[in-house]
């Protein structure tokens, strides 16, 4: 039962980690309407190249020259998936956070 406890609010914590992201640093944060969450997981299978790309990766609906922190290799990283509604189309992005839910490190 604690467990349960614990992962819900690690996914409670996630999901407004993703949303304030979103806020911050989404070009339109008004036109993304719907906003639905998928489970909170967590990996350590992405390495530090895959992060850096994923980090400068051109995503059209993030502004240009986003800071994140920085990664270190084999950084277990927590990952919850967002599909929204953003004129009349469906999309969805994967956020990656540090393992102490502060930080979102990387947007898929």
């Amino acid at each position: 039962m604690v467990l349960l406890l614990a992962s819900c609010g690690q996914r409670h914590t996630a999901m407004k980690l993703a949303e304030d992201f979103i806020e911050q640093n989404a070009t339109s944060p008004d036109n993304i309407q719907q906003r639905n969450f998928g489970k909170l997981g967590q990996t350590n299978k992405l390495n530090d190249s895959v992060v850096a790309q994923l980090q400068t990766q051109a995503t059209d609906f993030l502004k240009p020259g986003i800071s994140y922190p920085a990664y270190q290799q084999g950084d277990t990283l927590f990952f919850i998936r967002m599909s929204y509604v953003c004129n009349n189309e469906t999309l969805s992005h994967t956020f990656y956070a540090d393992k102490q839910l502060e930080h979102i490190v990387a947007v898929k």
